[in-house]
């Protein structure tokens, strides 16, 4: 049993005692989505620009790209294959 197929347990009390429930397996996770991306170039001067390339797969319904530097954090999102 993966990580896609979660185990649910359940526990419930009152003044008088408690009684719990576990199920195994109970939840498949089938579209899981894995994130990949790959950046070239990664170094050099300034100024610099690098093309970022997104591997991922999945059913993806929005990308959200954060790069943080030193000084300020750059914010680029991406929606139906156009950067806003």
């Amino acid at each position: 049993m993966g990580w896609r197929d979660l185990t649910v347990s359940l526990t419930v009390s009152d003044a008088f005692g408690s009684n719990s429930m576990t199920r195994a397996g109970y939840i498949n996770i089938t579209n899981v989505l894995h994130r990949n991306f790959v950046a070239n170039p990664t170094d050099g001067s300034a100024p610099f620009q690098a093309n970022f390339t997104d591997n991922s797969t999945g059913t993806i319904t929005n990308r959200v790209w954060d790069l943080v530097t030193a000084r300020l954090p750059i914010r680029l999102r991406h929606r139906s294959c156009m950067f806003m």
